[in-house]
C-alpha cells in the first residue's frame, strides 16, 4: 500500500506554504493510495480552502497539563534542559502514528537555511527510529555546510531534492551521504485562479510590489529598506504611467507583509495610483501577480508566481534560495536579485529595477525560450518519490 505523509510545511497564512501544499498534492497524489498533510494549524489551512483538497492530521500534540506525561516532561526539562526533548514531546502523538508502510516527506523550503534545525532533526530522527522513511523535498540549504551534526541529520534522509543548484552543490560538497537530486520548487506548477482585480489595477500596466518584515529585519541600517521602496514609488509615479499594486504574500501575525505594505499605502493613497491588495489564497495571488507588468518581490513564492507566469521580476533577497532560483532560470544573479544588505543608498532599488525595465524584452524572450521546459522538470517528482516507496 502506497502511503505518503507530508510534514514540516507551514500553514496557509504563509501563501508560499499553501502553494507547496497544493503543488505537492498535485504532483504526488496520482497512484498513491493515501496522502496526508501534517499541519501545525489545521483551522487556518481549511480557511483557505485546502480542506477541500487534502486530508490533514495534526503535527503538534494537544498538551493537557493535568496528564502525568506532561508532569514527567516538566521535571526532566527542569533537571536536564533539552530543545530536542521539547520537540519530541510537542510531536509525541504524530511520532507515535509513524508506520513502516508510509513515506514521510519533509516539505523542505528554506527550513535548513537557518541555524534552528533541532525540530527538523527531531522529526527526521524519530520517524526513522520508529520505522518510517524520510525524504527532504524542495529545499534550500546553507551554502557552506560544516556542522557535522547537520550533515549526519541530512544523511539520514533516504533522498534529498534541492530546489536550486547552489543548494544541490552545497549538499554534494559537504559529503551528505544520501541520494541527492535537483528540481524546481514544486510551486512552479501551481495553477492560477482568476479573481476580480481591484479598481485601479490595470492588467499589463501595473507594477507589483511585495515586501516582507523579514527583509526589514536584515537591513544594514535602520530605515534603509523602506526608504528604498519610497524612492522607487516616487520615481514610478513621477516618470512612468504605471499603477502600483502592493501585494502581501504572508499574513502570519508575527511576520505580516500587510504591516509594511500598509505603511506604504497610507503614504501614497491620495495619488489614486497605489492600491493595497487584500488577502487572497495562493492561486488567486498568482493570478493577480500574472496580471502585473513586473514585480519587485521579497517573498520567494511571490517571485515563483511571477517567474512561472513570465512576469519580469526583481527579488530583494536575503538568502541562498533567491540567488539559486534566479541562477537556474537566468544563468545570472546580479541583475535579478539585489541582496537586502546592499540597500545602502536610497536609490539602489530603483537603479536595479530600471535595469529590469530596460531589459524587459530580453527577459521575456528568455522566459518564452526556457520557462516551459524548466517547469516541466517538476513532472520528475513523482518518479523520484516512487523509488523510495
Amino acid at each position: 500500500m502506497k502511503k505518503i505523509v507530508v510534514y514540516a510545511n507551514g500553514s496557509a497564512g504563509n501563501h508560499g506554504c499553501e502553494a507547496l501544499t497544493r503543488s505537492i498534492y498535485s504532483l504526488l497524489s496520482t497512484g498513491v493510495d493515501d496522502i496526508k498533510f501534517a499541519s501545525s494549524n489545521i483551522k487556518e489551512d481549511i480557511s483557505y480552502g485546502l480542506g477541500d483538497i487534502v486530508h490533514f492530521m495534526p503535527l503538534h500534540s494537544e498538551i493537557k497539563k493535568n496528564q502525568f506525561k506532561y508532569f514527567k516532561y516538566l521535571v526532566s526539562q527542569k533537571l536536564f534542559p533539552s530543545d530536542y526533548r521539547y520537540y519530541n514531546f510537542l510531536y509525541t502523538d504524530f511520532l507515535r502514528s509513524v508506520d513502516r508502510d508510509s513515506l514521510y516527506i519533509s516539505a523542505g523550503g528554506d527550513n535548513y537555511s537557518y541555524n534552528n534545525n533541532i525540530w527538523l532533526n527531531c522529526l527526521n530522527t524519530e520517524i526513522n527510529q520508529n520505522g518510517g522513511k524520510t525524504i527532504l523535498l524542495g529545499c534550500s540549504i546553507l551554502e557552506n555546510i560544516s556542522d557535522l551534526s547537520m550533515i549526519k541529520d541530512l544523511s539520514n534522509y533516504s533522498a534529498i531534492i534541492a530546489r536550486e543548484s547552489i543548494s544541490y552543490n552545497a549538499l554534494k560538497q559537504a559529503g551528505v551521504d544520501t541520494d541527492i537530486y535537483c528540481l524546481p520548487d514544486p510551486a512552479f506548477i501551481l495553477r492560477t485562479k482568476e479573481c476580480k482585480l481591484p479598481e485601479g489595477f490595470i492588467p499589463g500596466n501595473t507594477v507589483g510590489i511585495n515586501i516582507s518584515p523579514m527583509i526589514i529585519e536584515r537591513e544594514q541600517s535602520e530605515g534603509a529598506v523602506m526608504n528604498n521602496y519610497f524612492f522607487l514609488i516616487d520615481y514610478l509615479l513621477k516618470n512612468t504611467n504605471y499603477n502600483i499594486a502592493l501585494i502581501p504574500h504572508v499574513v502570519w501575525s508575527y511576520t505580516d507583509d500587510r504591516n509594511p505594505l500598509s505603511e506604504i499605502f497610507n503614504k501614497y493613497r491620495n495619488t489614486k495610483r497605489v492600491l493595497l491588495i487584500s488577502d487572497h489564497n495562493a492561486e488567486e495571488l498568482k493570478y493577480i501577480i500574472s496580471q502585473c507588468h513586473s514585480l519587485i518581490a521579497a517573498r520567494t513564492h511571490a517571485s515563483i508566481a511571477a517567474y512561472s507566469t513570465m512576469v519580469p521580476t526583481l527579488v530583494v533577497g536575503y538568502s541562498v534560495k533567491a540567488r539559486g532560483i534566479a541562477l537556474d532560470i537566468f544563468r545570472d544573479i546580479e541583475h535579478y536579485v539585489i541582496p537586502v544588505q546592499k540597500l545602502k543608498n536610497r536609490d539602489d532599488l530603483t537603479k536595479a529595477f530600471c535595469w529590469l525595465l530596460d531589459n524587459e524584452a530580453k527577459i521575456r524572450e528568455n522566459y518564452q525560450k526556457n520557462m516551459p521546459e524548466y517547469v516541466r522538470k517538476c513532472e520528475q517528482y513523482a518518479g523520484i518519490i516512487s523509488k523510495y516507496m
